[in-house]
């Protein structure tokens, strides 16, 4: 039983080689309509990458902190032995050492208001500053313990006017003392809009194009779908003994041989043109392009019952299938309502071009570098369901057809049941099975005497 399986499974594999060798144009259109539209992903890249050349600096204490400047610690003195505020003190120390080379030491204060007096000071020459003569403030913070909570005010100048740099440079303090780790930092820095709305686009971009590229592939799948299933092929071969699970699974191999090769070469292509979201994520990005083939497959598949004639469905495959991917997008921009926008994701992520859309999204904007959650196995197991419901649907309307068909003719089928006798055959009947007359040899109930017999 298996060999036999095996056998079928491998016939079909074979026939759908040889019909992909000898459809070498359309293989070929096919993968040159997907590496231009890698191109002109490539070229989206290029030209984002042209306004985007914008230098970015963390903020750090290089060049602002020096051998002059102080920073403030307001705190009673019974909370300076606490191991919160001494932990802070020395984190603040050794991260300033290490970016600026400088020793910068504390000074404390018991309250605001003495803080205040010295800052006023440093800055007025009529006062005499007793507590760090010639030193100027770099930045302070008033550390409050109410018991429960700690509470950290932070002053980085006495302007009245804010400081990006001081204030993310003070979160950085924070960070590494709230994660209790001596190793621990935050790279915070500023980037122009002009550069965000640029890596948006291209991230958007050049999945979209990706996703066009891909469904080119799929020209070649639906008309030999369509030409065995509208043909006596596909009937011949079940006639022949091979059953519509060997077909499918001989097909869906056969074509996802192609899908591989097609979609791994303009991977590459991605890869030598050193794309950021391909780059960072190389094994992600393959394996994303290779798991969405079968859901996309079995859509394939599932859209070829739609046409009855291989030209005119390789014309408007390409159309169909993008049509709930546009539709999808535009409902997700024009509509306001946060749970229609939610149940609209779900559907996108069920339907395989939507999903392999929203998947290279993800990574493009966010680029991770960590295991992503897939949800392409669900697209594809919809859409093999949806194959073997129409396939089940067929036979059953099959069967109904034929018997509705003979309830329709069943009188003419009878009509055609009854022989014509003539009026002399059946009077010799009539004398036959009357006995009036003695025969040696009587037949009765014979339908045709063959007198040469």
């Amino acid at each position: 039983m298996f060999t036999n399986f095996f056998r079928h499974v491998y016939a079909v594999i074979y026939r759908r080689a040889i019909i992909h060798r000898r459809s070498k144009l359309q293989l070929a259109r096919s993968i040159f309509m997907t590496i231009l539209s890698s191109f002109a992903a490539l070229f989206v890249q290029y030209r984002a990458a042209q306004h985007d050349r914008v230098q970015v600096n963390p903020f750090s204490y290089s060049g602002t902190a020096h051998k002059n400047h102080v920073f403030a610690v307001i705190t009673l003195p019974m909370n300076r032995d606490k191991y919160f505020v001494s932990a802070l003190v020395n984190d603040t120390q050794q991260l300033i050492k290490n970016e600026s080379g400088h020793s910068i030491p504390p000074i404390y204060f018991n309250t605001s208001e003495e803080f205040d007096s010295w800052v006023y000071s440093t800055t007025n020459s009529s006062f005499k500053n007793n507590i760090a003569p010639g030193k100027l403030i770099l930045f302070a913070y008033e550390i409050m313990f109410n018991g429960k909570d700690v509470h950290i005010t932070f002053y980085h100048n006495h302007s009245m006017l804010s400081s990006a740099r001081d204030l993310y440079n003070i979160q950085r303090l924070v960070h590494k003392r709230l994660t209790d780790r001596s190793d621990a930092n935050l790279k915070i820095s500023h980037v122009p809009l002009i550069r965000h709305i640029s890596s948006s686009v291209t991230a958007s971009s050049i999945p979209a194009f990706i996703t066009f590229g891909v469904i080119n592939i799929c020209i070649l799948f639906i008309s030999q779908a369509i030409e065995d299933s509208c043909s006596e092929r596909r009937p011949y071969m079940l006639l022949c003994g091979l059953s519509k699970i060997e077909y499918w699974i001989g097909c869906f191999i056969g074509d996802y041989v192609v899908w591989v090769f097609v979609t791994t070469c303009f991977w590459y292509i991605y890869i030598f043109a050193k794309t950021p979201m391909f780059i960072e994520n190389k094994f992600l990005t393959w394996s994303i392009l290779q798991l969405s083939g079968p859901g996309i497959l079995f859509l394939v598949y599932c859209v070829s019952f739609l046409f009855s004639n291989p030209d005119t469905g390789s014309n408007y495959v390409y159309f169909i299938l993008m049509l709930p991917f546009i539709i999808f997008s535009m409902a997700s921009d024009i509509s306001p309502n946060r749970m229609f926008n939610q149940l609209l994701e779900y559907v996108q992520y069920a339907y395989p071009i939507s999903n392999l859309f929203m998947m290279l999204s993800l990574i493009g904007m966010n680029q991770w570098k960590e295991k992503l959650k897939l949800t392409i196995a669900l697209a594809a197991g919809i859409f093999l369901a949806l194959l073997i419901l129409i396939e089940f649907t067929i036979i059953y309307a099959e069967k109904n057809a034929t018997k509705i068909n003979f309830s329709l003719y069943i009188d003419e089928f009878l009509k055609r049941r009854e022989y014509h006798v003539s009026v002399g055959a059946k009077e010799h009947e009539n004398d036959v099975k009357s006995g009036r007359n003695s025969y040696l040899l009587k037949i009765t109930d014979c339908c045709r005497i063959f007198f040469t017999a």
